[in-house]
């Protein structure tokens, strides 16, 4: 594209994003290369080098790349060839797809609309079943959860959007999953979806029973949210109870600082944190992972009303 349509694209993305794109796009395509320092990336994309060394970071904390004094940031090949030759040929596909709307006359920002919309209709259309709550840092982590737990996809929906998901959508859910403390917010939507309400368990709650933990050792719970790390907070002096030391930090903390982690004894959190980010708990002696949903029976009943209305997997 000529330079005035890419700067027009520029415009709809934060700096940091659009380079994360940019530089996820290089690493499925570059296996094993290594990537320029981040003085020439800031040159060269014009963006501040801590913004790079940022992006760059939360890349290395995915496991993609990898970075040391001598060698530099190398990438590491986490992908197969199958996979980037899928990856090459859904590039060329799109460009297709580009052209032709190009050639029925319509510009930059309907193009970017329309690939954006497409992305957003297609992630979850085929999932009948959605995740909401509150916290709109706990919403993608129970979605997630959930998914893995049940075997199909669940769609992770704000609780602000649930009306309109549930009623107008075209394509809207079957069923809506919501923590109990929440059911009262979409008890009025069950005329349209079936509602499961589940039982939730906070990691933390372990901390107050536990005779596992040894006297005067440091644990660290990693929240997933600024309300969750604020929730564990408030219950602090009640937990510690004058045995141990408590530190609370949100995962994006210690993604952006392993070393907050360098004193833990133990770490508390719960397993979607865990399972997703193995790499920062691998020097921890002693992990305890919880799952949210300890509620086998509202569990099972969701699972029933799956296999009743052939909701595919993932």
């Amino acid at each position: 594209m000529e330079k005035k349509r890419v700067d027009v694209i520029e415009e709809f993305f934060v700096p940091s994003r659009a380079l994360k794109l940019k530089l996820l796009d290089y690493i499925i395509e570059h296996p094993l290369e290594k990537l320029p320092t981040s003085k020439k990336l800031s040159e060269f994309y014009q963006i501040s080098d801590i913004t790079v060394k940022k992006v760059m970071g939360a890349l290395a904390s995915r496991g993609l790349l990898k970075s040391n004094k001598k060698g530099g940031t190398r990438i590491i090949n986490r992908f197969s060839t199958q996979q980037r030759q899928a990856y090459f040929q859904g590039k060329e596909d799109i460009k297709s797809v580009i052209r032709k709307l190009e050639e029925s006359g319509f510009g930059v920002e309907e193009i970017l609309s329309c690939l954006y919309n497409a992305i957003l209709e297609y992630t979850f259309d085929t999932t009948k079943l959605i995740y909401t709550e509150r916290d709109p840092g706990m919403v993608p982590a129970g979605a997630g959860e959930l998914s893995d737990i049940l075997g199909v996809k669940v769609k992770a929906v704000y609780i602000e959007n649930i009306q309109r998901e549930a009623i107008f959508s075209e394509n809207g859910p079957k069923a809506i999953i919501v923590p109990f403390y929440c059911y009262s917010e979409v008890e009025h939507l069950k005329d349209h979806v079936r509602i499961f309400p589940l039982r939730t368990t906070h990691p933390i709650e372990f901390l107050s029973t536990s005779r596992d933990i040894a006297y005067n050792s440091t644990v660290v719970y990693v929240a997933i949210s600024e309300e969750d790390k604020e929730g564990v907070f408030s219950l602090k002096s009640k937990i510690e109870n004058g045995t141990f030391r408590l530190l609370v930090y949100r995962i994006d903390e210690v993604t952006d600082d392993p070393h907050l982690l360098s004193s833990a004894e133990m770490v508390v959190a719960y397993k979607w944190i865990i399972n997703n980010n193995e790499h920062l708990f691998k020097n921890v002696p002693k992990i305890i992972a919880y799952n949210r949903f300890d509620d086998k029976e509202g569990i099972s009943m969701i699972r029933s009303f799956i296999n009743s209305n052939k909701i595919g997997g993932q």
